[in-house]
């Protein structure tokens, strides 16, 4: 999963398709290692996908890892190995993705001739997110494409949180829907904690200021129903909260747990706590990585995966 505040601050594409021959990689322990290529990805794909999923899919995941590493590099000159960037790891190397590197040796997606960032996450739910970017836009993880507008609270949450499933590409994945429930103690603790250091939160808030809570809902949502503003309201004020990773972050179940899955979320608040209902996992922008195995499984092939996902693009060979 990657993160993607890097390439749309950078504009919507990345310059003229070009592939490193090799490429230096940044490790945690603040070494660079110098890799050719085709290394570096058939350490990559297996680390962002299981190499035991279909083949096309695994294509898709290599084409997909090659042209977004190809993008950062041309904009930073090299590259970290965790998931900040997207995760390096030879160790788990395997002979079926180093296959899926080998048959779509230097493919790149292109936009109007530039490289474009390929973004890809875990699970999108069912419908991934819109970002700035034209070739990154909402787009339903089935047959039919186009996206259903989810921006109301009525419309969210009969997609996120109905006992009915819709239908998905992704839909084996663990991830696909989930819910959740917090006390009240236990939450407003979670909420002290975090709104002090999470960013997008306004007015700023001090520590110990979060009073008896009155309100923690979604105010604001994307056309795919993603949360894109929280409220939480005491007695005697309030703060709002942006931003896809600090939203997520004031969900969390305790202050030292990850943050929620994801943004794509219905909050119920009452007097005995928070309920939570939604779907999906990661950012949820560019290709679904559970919609791509279950597109391969259902018989389309690597080009067809990532144009589903991926708007208006080109697959070329440098």
């Amino acid at each position: 999963m990657l993160p993607v505040t890097h390439a749309i601050a950078a504009g919507a594409t990345a310059g003229p398709p070009r592939l490193p021959e090799r490429i230096r990689v940044r490790t945690p322990d603040g070494d660079t290692q110098d890799v050719g290529v085709d290394d570096y990805l058939k350490g990559v794909v297996p680390a962002e996908m299981p190499f035991s999923w279909p083949m096309e899919a695994l294509k898709a995941q290599a084409v997909a890892a090659r042209t977004y590493v190809a993008a950062y590099v041309a904009q930073s000159g090299d590259v970290c190995s965790s998931s900040t960037c997207q995760v390096w790891d030879p160790g788990k190397r395997n002979p079926r993705t180093d296959a899926a590197v080998d048959a779509t040796s230097r493919e790149l997606l292109t936009y109007q001739g530039g490289m474009i960032w390929a973004y890809y996450a875990s699970t999108c739910g069912g419908q991934t997110a819109a970002t700035a970017l034209p070739y990154c836009q909402s787009v339903r993880c089935w047959n039919d494409r186009a996206p259903l507008d989810l921006s109301t609270e009525a419309a969210a949450s009969a997609f996120w949180a109905a006992d009915v499933r819709p239908a998905a590409f992704c839909g084996a994945s663990p991830w696909f829907r989930w819910s959740w429930s917090r006390q009240r103690d236990g939450l407003t603790q979670v909420l002290d904690a975090v709104l002090g250091f999470v960013g997008g939160v306004s007015p700023r808030y001090a520590s110990g200021s979060l009073g008896s809570l009155v309100e923690l809902a979604v105010v604001t949502r994307g056309p795919s129903g993603k949360a894109t503003k929280l409220r939480i309201a005491d007695d005697d004020g309030a703060w709002n909260v942006t931003g896809d990773l600090s939203i997520r972050s004031m969900l969390r179940p305790s202050p030292a747990a990850p943050a929620l899955r994801s943004a794509n979320v219905v909050l119920a608040l009452t007097a005995d706590g928070l309920t939570g209902r939604g779907g999906g996992s990661g950012h949820g922008q560019g290709m679904c990585q559970w919609g791509a195995r279950g597109m391969a499984q259902a018989g389309r092939d690597y080009r067809a995966i990532l144009s589903h996902y991926f708007s208006g693009v080109e697959l070329v060979r440098v």
